[in-house]
């Protein structure tokens, strides 16, 4: 639903406008119900068993049909079948076949379609091992340039300017697109390099972490822990890139820096093959609200049916947060507005304890929330006063302040401080 760049996050205005005006019907839910949707598209059945989709409000707004399973449920979902994809790739071939070099879902969604439309940058004699073959495909285009303003690997990166034009254009007006959750909050250099710290110290050598699409500041934590010694394998869910080599810093991480140097790529309906079999270990995902007991809000601010602001969705939060071990919340805004007693919409919840990185502490949030520490430029009163809910802070502490050590690792893995100007 939207894009993390220099500007903050942004969702698509006009359709979040029309969203937020009752314009059109519209139903969000979890990528694993899309993506088990779409692959009940592709083998044409009619409906398909969604597991670990719970205690979310999801489930009260949009319509399934529950399977009892022991004490526990599944639910089922409808098959989607697209009438129409439209697919930009790098390469196609003379006979047809089509090649993509990052194919996240465009697989999973071409066989769910009745018909296939693809646009390509280039017509080359022949291609290898063809992500979609000719047979598929209804028509091709020959668009160079076709993905701008966003970004196609191996061609090109997205373009500011033209991504900046395309929103001030679709404004009609308005002022602020930009939602209020990713415009640029006032905040002290040393709390975010506390954050990445912070994120960087939960990670442990041989353990698994993921990223997810909207994540650039967990990125840099994960840089500064490889940078730091630390043996483990990363997966950056936003570019399919498992351990990718990350020179610097981006304000996106769904960036084609993760994809230039990498082990290995995965394609997005395997995420969750890795995350049933219990080999995500630690995840780190976003939020706009955020209760005590460790419920997300990040769908909607005000009446789902017709919100005051639309959100930008979960993404995979709703299964993903359950299935992996250690579910990480960070936020760079600790105040009443995103601590609340009750959020508007629980997008993701679970039965876990929930670690939460926020610029001023680091909680433990579920049964009894908690400051396990401040920070050297924090207090628990700071806190305390930040925050809609009680907090346990008898057993608190307050973290080692920043160490040269630690500003060298910074230095190096942001040469240009763009840790900063993440917003």
């Amino acid at each position: 639903n939207g894009f993390s760049f220099e500007d903050g996050f942004v969702i698509a205005p006009n359709w979040k406008r029309a969203v937020e005006n009752g314009l059109i019907e519209w139903k969000e839910t979890d990528i694993l119900e899309i993506v088990l949707a779409l692959k009940a598209g592709s083998l044409g059945i009619k409906q398909i068993e969604v597991p670990q989709l719970k205690n979310t409000d999801y489930l009260k707004f949009n319509e399934y049909k529950k399977i009892k399973i022991g004490k526990d449920y599944s639910v089922l979902a409808n098959a989607v079948r697209p009438d129409f994809a439209l697919i930009h790739a790098q390469y196609c071939d003379l006979e047809g076949n089509v090649f993509i070099e990052d194919p996240l879902i465009d697989r999973l969604i071409a066989g769910a379609s009745k018909k296939i439309i693809v646009t390509v940058e280039k017509i080359v004699k022949s291609v290898k091992n063809a992500t979609i073959s000719q047979e598929k495909i209804d028509c091709i285009v020959h668009a160079k340039n076709g993905a701008m303003p966003t970004s196609c690997f191996g061609f090109y990166d997205y373009n500011l300017k033209g991504i900046r034009s395309h929103l001030m254009k679709s404004k009609a007006g308005k002022t602020s697109e930009i939602i209020d959750f990713s415009a640029k909050s006032v905040f002290s250099r040393s709390s975010i390099d506390n954050m990445i710290i912070a994120m960087a110290g939960l990670i442990k050598n041989g353990t698994s972490v993921a990223t997810g699409v909207a994540s650039p500041l967990p990125m840099i934590g994960v840089m500064f822990a490889k940078e730091s010694g630390k043996k483990f394998d990363y997966f950056n869910c936003g570019s399919g890139s498992i351990n990718p080599v990350l020179k610097e810093p981006a304000y996106s991480s769904v960036t084609i820096s993760a994809l230039l140097q990498k082990q290995s790529f995965m394609e997005l309906p395997d995420v969750w093959e890795h995350a049933l079999k219990g080999e995500i270990d630690t995840m780190f995902f976003g939020a706009v609200q955020i209760s005590g007991s460790g419920d997300v809000n990040i769908t909607c601010i005000g009446d789902y049916k017709k919100p005051k602001v639309k959100l930008p969705g979960p993404a995979g939060a709703v299964t993903l947060r359950d299935l992996c071990r250690n579910a990480v919340i960070v936020t760079q805004r600790h105040t009443k507005k995103t601590f609340v007693e009750e959020v508007d919409f629980v997008s993701s919840s679970t039965d876990k304890d929930t670690i939460a990185i926020t610029n001023l502490c680091v909680l433990k949030l579920g049964g009894k929330p908690e400051i396990l520490y401040t920070y050297a430029d924090s207090s628990i009163e700071e806190v305390a006063a930040n925050t809609c809910f009680e907090l346990e802070c008898r057993n608190s502490r307050i973290a080692e302040g920043i160490t040269a050590k630690d500003m060298k690792i910074l230095s190096k893995i942001d040469k240009h401080s763009i840790r900063y100007k993440i917003g």
